[in-house]
């Protein structure tokens, strides 16, 4: 597997990242590097924080090829597809 796109929460405690390969998906780690956690399973890539760190915005990938922004929620590991399936959408970032 390996590892992409990191982004800092704001408080710069926590770390989102994509991962390829049997655990695919976005996870969250810690500054230790020993807490982490996969929060949603998947095509995910690109996660971006929001800004209250409750919700990270990413990139799910469809079997199609084609891309949706999600929201998702790290509470719940809700997924909310942002973008309604139309058109391809990538690289999202959260307003700071």
């Amino acid at each position: 597997s390996n590892d992409d796109a990191p982004d800092w929460s704001a408080d710069g405690r926590l770390i989102a990242f994509a991962r390829t390969g049997a655990n695919r998906g976005i996870w969250v780690v810690d500054l230790s590097g020993n807490r982490e956690q996969q929060i949603v399973f998947g095509n995910y890539t690109t996660p971006s924080w929001s800004p209250d760190q409750q919700a990270l915005v990413a990139v799910l990938t469809h079997d199609t090829g084609l891309r949706d922004v999600v929201r998702i929620d790290l509470a719940t590991s809700a997924v909310t597809n942002l973008t309604g399936g139309v058109g391809d959408n990538w690289d999202p970032a959260w307003r700071r």
